[in-house]
């Protein structure tokens, strides 16, 4: 029995030192990718939850990654199984198109990809973990700077912080009334030296309130500006509870000295390549 319990309580101890993460739209398992990378293992780490709406990259996710508890719909996961554990680590990377460029419509938080952007942070607030790393692309800081105002088919007029295309005003029979590119342009209380439309006007809003005991970050990081040679930009929200904050900084940028030719294989399985 002695041995028993000293054999439990050895174990006990193991499992306090473990650092424990959960993922929001947890992808193909980027995020545990990257604490792998940094020499986090089964015995040091263990991730929560992971939720993916994905059904095909989440079984990616599941290949390479364990997790005491996998979700597809963030608005289905039960909380109740993991809502009174603490949580080290949040990664946070909501669907992007609704911010994006890429997208054409860039319709924000007036949409429904766009408001799980700030559910998630409700959901943040009350799992109060250690640390959150948000991410998302770079261009969520522009969304919202333009004004639209369109009258619906039923004459209803309706304010938009996106000025709409053409074809979109065809396919939902819109008129456009009138707009204004720039009308509502900031600069970010967490980085003075970034420009933000309303997108992100109403979500530092939200964490000036609703996150007073975290020391927030914001920027915009480059892979290529860090020795990865691909150029995607995305918006990085640090945020860590100011008693354990021990002076956050943003990486200094790496010079470029790796080519994709470098990675590419000189001969490869005709297999593997598609025509």
């Amino acid at each position: 029995i002695k041995k028993y319990a000293a054999v439990q309580k050895e174990k006990e101890k193991e499992e306090q030192h473990k650092l424990v993460s959960a993922s929001i739209c947890a992808g193909a398992g980027g995020s545990e990718e990257s604490m792998r990378q940094l020499g986090f293992t089964e015995e040091n780490h263990t991730n929560l939850f992971m939720c993916e709406w994905d059904e095909k990259v989440a079984n990616v996710y599941k290949e390479n990654f364990k997790s005491l508890n996998y979700f597809k719909d963030f608005y289905e996961i039960d909380w109740k199984k993991v809502e009174k554990c603490h949580i080290d680590i949040l990664f946070i990377s909501c669907p992007c198109q609704e911010f994006s460029i890429a997208s054409g419509k860039r319709r924000g938080l007036q949409s429904e990809k766009g408001q799980l952007y700030i559910d998630a942070l409700i959901k943040a607030r009350e799992l109060s973990p250690d640390k959150i790393i948000n991410e998302n692309v770079s261009a969520i800081l522009s969304s919202g700077r333009h004004y639209a105002l369109i009258e619906k088919e039923d004459g209803e007029q309706i304010e938009l912080n996106y000025i709409p295309k053409k074809e979109v005003l065809e396919e939902n029979n819109w008129i456009l009334i009138e707009s204004e590119e720039d009308r509502y342009v900031y600069k970010s209380h967490f980085n003075p030296k970034l420009t933000i439309g309303r997108t992100f006007k109403i979500i530092e809003e939200m964490l000036i309130s609703d996150f007073g005991d975290y020391n927030i970050y914001v920027d915009i990081l480059n892979t290529k500006d860090f020795n990865t040679p691909q150029n995607r930009s995305r918006c990085f929200l640090i945020m860590i509870k100011k008693e354990l904050d021990l002076g956050f900084k943003f990486p200094q940028k790496e010079e470029l000295t790796t080519r994709v030719s470098d990675l590419l294989e000189d001969e490869v399985d005709q297999s593997l390549i598609i025509n």
